[in-house]
């Protein structure tokens, strides 16, 4: 049996955890620059707002029903994830992180269990040891867990999938698009051959799947059918390449301005490839003015490094010299970022025979730099290229404080 962990509303709950006046009140939450609605509150939804509509359309609305918003403070999200999602880690033997917000479990050790006494074991406990309410779907598969987390959602917070009348059921009054790894790419294709629900194409020919929706849909059938085809993940599979991009709070016109914010990216970068224990061969470099204003431009530089690195002066050094090299006077540039690609494990690094590079001390200056910074907060410690104005930094005019992770932000109890 599986178990789907989803926090409900996570954004727009977080925002509540340290504010208990926002409990019941409509909360929205914006996305880079305050521009679209990207996390809702229920009874935001009930207002009729929707999901990436532009923050200025549905303003009117907001401030006539005297919505809450919030800034994006993905420092805070980041870190009320974790805690949840060690939360789950005490509570079961296996987890695997699918997104910031939900995680599966591995509940085959637990079947001696009341399996629903034990989901509500789990939600109370995540409540009262985060403040973040979540939804338990339980089932024999993952996407029969998918599945039951759904219909959690509309209900009381947990259902369990343990007959075979009930799994029937939830599959019945489930659209096919609903299913997890179909969605709609395939709706409209099914509904030509009568397959509107779970169920009805649980029930249709392995043959017929195979030849239309080739192995991945045939796995979902089976998924739905209560035979495991997606095994749990505990070690997510290593990245490809890693991206850091942002648009501006206000257009880029200088050179230094736009080198600041490439270097403040590859120091990102670096950051998150030390932390997957991997090294990048490859960098692209890339910035660009506004695609609705006339003369739209955009420069993009790839780099082939001389030696695999996850080495910040490095990156910061190649980054700002590809901006020096491509930037144009007189553009105002909205958004730059860079991607690090052809990411490979240092173990298996080609070295040259004359190399004159000394790793442990490289190794070392990182170490230290990431420990001061993951004790004392990002940026206790940077790179004088980043700047230390950074008027170019994304709008974020309503962002909540960091309760968590900033000790000039701890909540004060008098």
């Amino acid at each position: 049996m599986f178990a789907l962990v989803d926090c409900n509303n996570f954004y727009a709950s977080c925002e509540r955890v340290f504010q208990p006046r926002l409990e019941k009140r409509p909360v929205v939450v914006l996305s880079n620059n305050d521009g679209c609605i990207i996390a809702r509150s229920n009874e935001a939804k009930k207002l009729g707002i929707g999901m990436g509509e532009p923050f200025f359309k549905v303003r009117p609305l907001i401030e006539r029903h005297g919505v809450v918003v919030r800034s994006s403070n993905y420092e805070l999200y980041g870190d009320m994830s974790q805690r949840v999602m060690q939360t789950l880690m005490r509570l079961t033997s296996d987890v695997e992180i699918y997104s910031i917000d939900e995680a599966f479990c591995d509940l085959t050790g637990f079947l001696h269990l009341d399996l629903e006494a034990y989901a509500w074991e789990i939600k109370d406990t995540v409540k009262r040891w985060t403040g973040l309410p979540v939804g338990v779907g339980i089932g024999k598969t993952k996407t029969l867990a998918k599945l039951a987390n759904n219909t959690a959602k509309k209900s009381d917070g947990v259902t369990v999938l343990q007959t075979e009348a009930m799994t029937k059921a939830i599959l019945a009054m489930t659209p096919v698009r609903d299913v997890w790894g179909i969605g709609r790419q395939y709706d409209k294709f099914l509904e030509k051959y009568g397959i509107r629900t779970a169920y009805e194409f649980a029930q249709a020919r392995d043959s017929w799947i195979r030849k239309h929706m080739h192995v991945t849909g045939l796995r979902t059938a089976q998924e739905l059918r209560g035979i495991p085809c997606i095994p749990l993940e505990e070690q997510p599979d290593p990245k490809k390449n890693i991206a850091m991009s942002r648009m501006f709070g206000r257009p880029v016109t200088e050179l230094r301005e736009l080198e600041e914010a490439i270097a403040m990216y590859a120091t990102r970068a670096a950051e998150k490839l030390r932390g997957e224990g991997l090294h990048a061969n490859n960098m692209l470099v890339f910035f660009y003015t506004s695609p609705f204003k006339e003369g739209f431009t955009g420069a993009s530089l790839a780099i082939s490094l001389p030696r695999a690195t996850s080495y910040t002066p490095d990156l910061v050094r190649y980054a700002t010299a590809a901006v020096r090299q491509e930037y144009r006077r007189g553009n105002a540039y909205i958004k730059a970022g860079l991607i690090l690609s052809e990411l490979t494990s240092p173990a298996r690094e080609q070295l040259t025979l004359f190399d004159p590079v000394n790793d442990e001390k490289r190794i070392a200056i990182m170490q230290a730099l990431d420990t001061v910074n993951r004790k004392w907060g990002r940026n206790t410690l940077f790179y004088a290229a980043s700047g230390t104005q950074n008027r170019w930094s994304m709008r974020r005019e309503r962002k909540s404080p960091s309760y968590t992770t900033r000790i000039s932000d701890l909540l004060k109890v008098v």
